[in-house]
């Protein structure tokens, strides 16, 4: 209700967006996400978490690659290159998405905020370029880093309920089951 009578009031809009996000409401989320962006007071934050939303959900992917590179040009952040990856992952864009994983994993393996998750995305991009050992690599180092995480998150709770079950495909010669690619995309490599 007070969203409605205050509908620019950022900080209740982006307390909708976590809202409607964490309930799993993903068309609710895009829609406070797209209403900031819209208000022309959306941050960058705001603007990596749409495309990261869109890239999820497999939709609008021209557009989240462009709002996570508007967001990348006002700042680094290993969060917002891991949206890029997985945004150009999700276009097929695979050889390009490995790409942006090597480097962040390459220069940023050390840095604290490197979560299991992005190791996640990294391996499934690396598995569909064929490189298994690097793949297996990456996703056994997710399960580590989302195991030991001091404060687990829905991420951490996602990577240990599906990457241990990509080891084990492969453990047992089966196909991984890794993240499908976005609505109506093939795969480029």
């Amino acid at each position: 209700a007070h969203l409605q009578e205050h509908s620019d009031d950022v900080m209740l809009l982006k307390a909708a967006a976590l809202a409607h996000d964490r309930l799993g409401q993903k068309s609710k989320t895009i829609e406070v996400y797209e209403r900031l962006v819209k208000l022309n007071k959306s941050g960058d934050v705001d603007l990596n978490n749409l495309a990261y939303v869109y890239a999820e959900e497999g939709i609008n992917l021209q557009r989240a690659e462009w709002l996570v590179r508007k967001a990348l040009e006002s700042q680094f952040e290993l969060s917002f290159v891991d949206t890029l990856g997985w945004v150009l992952y999700k276009q097929g864009k695979i050889s390009a998405s490995a790409g942006v994983f090597d480097v962040l994993i390459q220069y940023h393996h050390d840095d604290p905020r490197m979560v299991g998750l992005l190791f996640d995305h990294a391996g499934d991009a690396f598995y569909r370029l064929g490189w298994i050992d690097r793949a297996k690599d990456l996703w056994r180092k997710a399960v580590e880093m989302s195991h030991a995480s001091e404060h687990p998150d829905a991420d951490d709770d996602h990577v240990l309920e599906h990457t241990p079950l990509k080891l084990r495909a492969l453990e047992e010669g089966r196909e991984p089951q890794v993240a499908p690619l976005g609505d109506g995309v093939t795969q480029e490599q």
